[in-house]
């Protein structure tokens, strides 16, 4: 019987699940549980209410008086004193905050007196003012007419801010700090960041791995531990360290032992591309010639994205929620791997499944994983959608099936009912399917 009222939720892949009553809140970026609803004045918007982030270089040793230290950095573009009351993290060790006093277009000054080496050349800081912008809804959206959130630039909690230093890269064995990856980076053996340290990939980044070391893998342990957000012109790519060998499993892949939110990523001739022991959002990944595309052992959000000359393209764990969007599923055996895994769900929704060998969709024996295919396609597969025992809520709505060899194939129990969807040129359409209404069949 809770109520949620002036709250800010960003970036979530679930906001609000079965909370009995929810005022004045504010949604920006979530995959869902969200309200855009003027009975109960919350808003969904597509305009991040945030300030923007800052992550910048300095370009010269930071300066210090007997008043305070001043930090210039040619990469950042403020305008006068809008950081006067944020908090930076300047200090790896300690950890302490700092308060901005002032700052310039290109610089930032704080109270403190700083020396040695808390500040300098190779250090990256990171400042975010999560104060919602004066113009955003999410400053006007509260029962009192005033921010959401938990930040209102009086009563603000602790801020936590992540350093990374541009350091030599980790090419073997456990990382000692938060460090920047850019550029090319080969990797010599097996590399890992710990619990408490972040990776940040920067766009355009090409990290290698010794070739014909199935095991060798990239590990994150902490919650967010990677930062590897590029975008669709300046791509980051995890492969093999030779481009002339194609072959599949040349070194082991990506381990996320903690939250994990991707876009712009290609990763190459691995065994496992992506293991997701903690919710993964990935968008617009391209995922080739490996021998699992995601092993989904947390809940997994994929949109965007593209799976090709992969043996199984995504096996989900038991009771695990995938979600899948606008993404396409090429040469492989298996497309989604559900077989013998009870309970989370299935969804699928705008996607095409493509050359399968044996099975695109598996659910055998999922028994009462809910699962929804819809608006999607099915070309030149052995089986398209395979079932035994699925007993859960089962949607399979508006699909294209063409030239497959079995369209959708109950073995026994699935209690399927297809409706709105197009048969065409498949050896058998429909086998032991319940119920069926509204479709077309086409030389079949």
């Amino acid at each position: 019987y809770w109520h949620v009222e002036n709250s800010l939720f960003t970036n979530n892949n679930i906001a609000l699940t079965n909370v009995e009553t929810h005022t004045n809140n504010v949604y920006f970026g979530n995959n869902g549980g969200t309200y855009n609803d003027s009975a109960t004045n919350e808003q969904v918007t597509s305009v991040n209410p945030f300030k923007a982030s800052l992550l910048g270089f300095t370009t010269a040793t930071a300066t210090t008086d007997s008043n305070g230290t001043t930090l210039t950095d040619s990469t950042l573009n403020l305008v006068t004193d809008e950081l006067v009351g944020v908090f930076m993290q300047a200090d790896a060790t300690s950890g302490v905050k700092y308060k901005i006093i002032s700052n310039t277009q290109n610089s930032i000054r704080i109270a403190e007196v700083l020396s040695g080496t808390s500040l300098d050349v190779n250090t990256s800081y990171t400042i975010v003012d999560y104060n919602p912008h004066a113009n955003s809804v999410a400053a006007t959206a509260s029962t009192t007419g005033s921010m959401v959130g938990a930040f209102d630039g009086v009563n603000d909690p602790y801020w936590s801010y992540v350093i990374y230093t541009k350091a030599t890269p980790t090419t073997n064995g456990a990382a000692t700090s938060n460090e920047i990856w850019s550029g090319t980076i080969t990797l010599d053996g097996s590399v890992s960041f710990g619990a408490l340290q972040h990776l940040r990939v920067e766009r355009g980044t090409t990290v290698r791995f010794a070739e014909n070391n199935a095991s060798q893998t990239l590990t994150l342990n902490s919650i967010g531990g990677i930062q590897a957000q590029a975008d669709s012109n300046s791509w980051i790519t995890f492969t093999s360290n030779d481009d002339t060998n194609t072959s599949k499993a040349q070194w082991g892949g990506v381990v996320l032992n903690g939250y994990g939110n991707l876009t712009n990523m290609k990763i190459d001739k691995a065994t496992t591309a992506l293991t997701a022991n903690a919710p993964l959002r990935g968008v617009n990944l391209d995922i080739t010639n490996s021998s699992v595309g995601i092993s989904a052992n947390a809940n997994t959000n994929l949109s965007n994205s593209h799976i090709e000359n992969i043996n199984t393209a995504i096996t989900r764990a038991q009771s695990v929620g995938l979600y899948v969007e606008n993404t396409s599923f090429k040469n492989g055996v298996k497309g989604i791997d559900s077989r013998d895994k009870d309970y989370g769900s299935i969804t699928v929704t705008k996607s095409e499944f493509s050359e399968f060998s044996d099975k695109a969709i598996d659910v055998y024996y999922a028994y009462s994983a809910p699962l929804s295919v819809s608006n999607t396609l099915f070309r030149n597969n052995n089986y398209a959608l395979y079932g035994y025992y699925n007993y859960g809520a089962v949607s399979l709505n508006q699909l294209t099936f063409d030239s497959n060899n079995y369209a959708v194939y109950d073995e026994y129990g699935a209690y399927w009912h297809v409706e709105n969807s197009l048969f065409t040129n498949n050896n058998i359409a429909l086998t032991n399917v319940e119920t069926h209404t509204n479709n077309v069949y086409f030389g079949n």
